[in-house]
């Protein structure tokens, strides 16, 4: 806890919320508004994202929710992305979000950039001598580099950046400084993964409830 400079009688410095959805019900934005609503945001308030390169749709519908809703965004991307997500580096999540922006789709503020990777080195990325492409590819785009040599560091950095007027804070993909690096980032429960499983075999109404129950988590 003393790591990332946050102290509670019960050691909780946040709480994760999942939602679901029948297929066809809301939209991405739709989904992502709802979750603003019930966090208690405000027109006027400030939602922070941190977001690697896995989901760049996400990421849009993300801050297309919170411009839709007259909140404020800031924004800190991590190059690194899974196998299916912003993989090219001529259009890596960065320039992805960047695009959609000139376009005027929506509205952000790009605070920093990280390499991403494992324990957000820029390591073990799809593409060769990824550390020296994702340095160059900020260096181009003129945006600060959050470069840290531990990810107690990493955080702390990120929350001086991110700045002490936020009102929710919104992690998209599995960037470690934003999830953790402990086996118990995502850790459902069994007995909930049974119920799942059960449900997807019989295609009943019983599908959504084992689905939300699947998504209780438990973060590090």
């Amino acid at each position: 806890m003393s790591l990332v400079g946050k102290q509670n009688s019960n050691e909780v410095i946040a709480y994760q919320l999942r939602q679901s959805f029948k297929p066809g019900e809301v939209t991405a934005e739709e989904a992502n508004q709802i979750g603003y609503q019930e966090a208690g945001l405000q027109p006027g308030d400030t939602v922070c994202i941190g977001m690697s390169g896995s989901f760049p749709g996400l990421g849009i519908a993300s801050i297309a929710a919170a411009n839709e809703m007259g909140v404020n965004v800031r924004v800190i991307a991590s190059y690194g992305a899974s196998m299916y997500g912003a993989t090219r580096t001529a259009l890596p999540i960065v320039r992805i979000l960047d695009v959609a922006r000139q376009a005027g789709l929506i509205e952000y503020d790009m605070l920093a950039v990280s390499p991403g990777g494992d324990f957000d080195q820029g390591y073990n990325l799809i593409y060769p001598n990824s550390r020296e492409v994702i340095f160059a590819l900020a260096r181009e785009a003129g945006l600060t580099m959050i470069d840290e040599e531990t990810i107690p560091a990493s955080i702390q950095r990120r929350l001086a950046i991110y700045g002490d007027d936020v009102d929710c804070f919104v992690n998209v993909g599995g960037a470690s400084a934003n999830m953790g690096t402990s086996s118990c980032g995502l850790c459902a429960r069994r007995r909930h993964l049974r119920q799942l499983r059960r449900a997807q075999r019989r295609g009943t109404q019983g599908g959504q409830n084992a689905a939300d129950a699947a998504g209780r988590v438990r973060t590090a």
